[in-house]
C-alpha cells in the first residue's frame, strides 16, 4: 500500500532460477504491458502446474492477509521493477492494499490486456463497495471450484479458510472503514444507492445453488 514493500508468501511453482531466465525468454512474452506472461511457461514445474491449476500456490498469502500486508480483494501485488515503470495514473493501484483476488482475476485473468487489467484495478480502487468485494470473492470461489471437481475437498478447505477470514474482515477493519467514510462524506445519493442494490442483488444470484 502506498508503494511500501513487503514479502509476499507463495508456494513455489517454478524452477529456482526462474527470474534469471526472463531476459532470455522475452521473445516469448505475450504481454503488451509491464507484465511478463507466457502462454506455456517452461519454467513451471510439474507440481507447480497442478498448484496453479487449483490456485493453491496462492494459499500462503492468507498469512499476508492476517498480517495486514494484503487484503482478500485488491490489485495483485506488483514487483518493484514493474512499479518503476508506472505512470501517474497506474500508480493509483498502490493506494489500496494488494489482494488475493480482484476484478481482473474474475474477468479473464491472463487473457486480458495490460490496459484492461489496469482499468479494472482502478475501477475497484475508485468505486470501492463492500458488496462488490463480497461479489468478487464469491465469483473467485466459483472460478476455482469449477476447475476440477476431483480436488473438491482440498479446495473446499481453502474456501472455508477464506470465508472465515472474510467474516473477520467484515466484522473488523472493513466495518470501521465504512463507519469512517459515513462520518466524513456526504450521504449516498440515489444513483449510489442503486449501485449498491445492484451489487447486492448480483451477489445473491451468485450464491444461489
Amino acid at each position: 500500500m502506498n508503494g511500501a514493500r513487503f514479502t509476499m508468501l507463495k508456494f513455489r511453482s517454478m524452477v529456482v532460477d526462474a527470474d534469471r531466465q526472463v531476459e532470455a525468454l522475452q521473445a516469448q512474452n505475450t504481454s503488451d504491458g509491464l507484465l511478463f506472461k507466457m502462454r506455456t511457461d517452461s519454467r513451471v514445474t510439474r507440481v507447480g502446474r497442478w498448484l496453479r491449476r487449483l490456485s493453491l500456490d496462492e494459499l500462503p498469502q492468507l498469512l499476508n492477509v492476517l498480517g495486514g500486508s494484503m487484503s482478500l480483494v485488491g490489485p495483485r501485488p506488483p514487483l518493484p521493477h514493474e512499479v518503476a515503470g508506472y505512470g501517474s495514473s497506474v500508480s493509483r493501484r498502490l493506494l489500496v492494499r494488494p489482494g488475493l483476488t480482484g476484478l481482473w482475476q474474475i474477468s479473464g485473468r491472463s487473457d486480458l490486456s495490460w490496459e484492461e487489467s489496469v482499468r479494472l484495478d482502478l475501477r475497484h480502487v475508485q468505486n470501492w463497495l463492500l458488496a462488490l468485494d463480497a461479489l468478487i470473492v464469491a465469483k473467485t470461489f466459483r472460478a476455482v471450484l469449477s476447475r476440477s471437481g476431483a480436488y473438491w475437498s482440498a479446495i473446499a478447505s481453502w474456501s472455508q479458510s477464506c470465508g472465515r477470514l472474510w467474516n473477520a474482515a467484515v466484522g473488523g477493519g472493513v466495518q470501521r472503514t465504512l463507519t469512517r467514510r459515513a462520518m466524513t462524506s456526504v450521504p449516498f445519493d440515489e444513483p449510489r444507492r442503486l449501485e449498491i442494490g445492484v451489487a447486492i442483488t448480483s451477489l445473491q444470484q451468485v450464491l444461489e445453488p
